[in-house]
């Protein structure tokens, strides 16, 4: 098994708002260096178009967030893929099969889920 990778040597979408808001909070404040709607719509834009090709493969990248979002050369790029799992997956994060804890076991019992 070969994975091929991009090198995404750039800085991550957590570190370009630190950069720019001073911290990640929703607190009022001056708001001269914040980004602006358009750039805002931009990032989420190609966010969301990742997401759909992540989707399209049948994954689900379950730890999306602004430090596993990363600036590369065409833009926005998805990392981190390490919880990641099939849409159709019967495998949990644990590496356990869901369910088949007999007929009675509750879902949450046996791990469902998480």
């Amino acid at each position: 098994l070969i994975i091929q990778m991009e090198l995404c040597d750039r800085r991550s979408l957590r570190d370009y708002l630190t950069e720019r808001n001073g911290r990640l909070s929703s607190t009022v404040g001056d708001c001269a260096d914040r980004i602006s709607a358009p750039e805002s719509l931009s990032l989420l834009c190609q966010i969301v178009m990742g997401l759909l090709h992540v989707h399209a493969c049948g994954l689900a990248h379950r730890d999306l967030k602004p430090s596993n979002l990363c600036f590369s050369v065409g833009g926005l790029k998805i990392m981190d893929f390490g919880l990641a799992k099939p849409f159709a997956s019967d495998i949990s994060t644990r590496g356990k099969e869901r369910g088949g804890g007999g007929a009675f076991s509750s879902d949450g019992a046996v791990g469902c889920g998480r």
